[in-house]
């Protein structure tokens, strides 16, 4: 489990099982019989609002260059690192 404190109150780590899906099956009642499936998914923690999302590999790289301040040189470098990468 790999967390980073990205911006205030939001958080994203990468996972090796779906901790959203987890979270909502129980909440929902309807837990999977099979137990959890072996898989690698970027999960965004909001503590605002007390939400998990599941999010791509690409919205998660861009949050780890974020620092929650957007400005024009932030949003540049961002632009540039993640067009290197993709």
């Amino acid at each position: 489990m790999n967390i980073q404190l990205n911006v205030e109150m939001i958080f994203a780590g990468t996972f090796n099982f779906n901790l959203a899906k987890i979270i909502h099956s129980a909440m929902a009642g309807n837990m999977p019989e099979n137990g959890l499936k072996t898989e690698r998914v970027n999960i965004l923690f909001d503590t605002n609002d007390n939400r998990i999302f599941t999010i791509t590999d690409f919205a998660k790289n861009i949050l780890d260059y974020c620092n929650g301040r957007a400005n024009l040189s932030n949003l540049s470098y961002i632009i540039n690192i993640i067009k290197e990468k993709y």
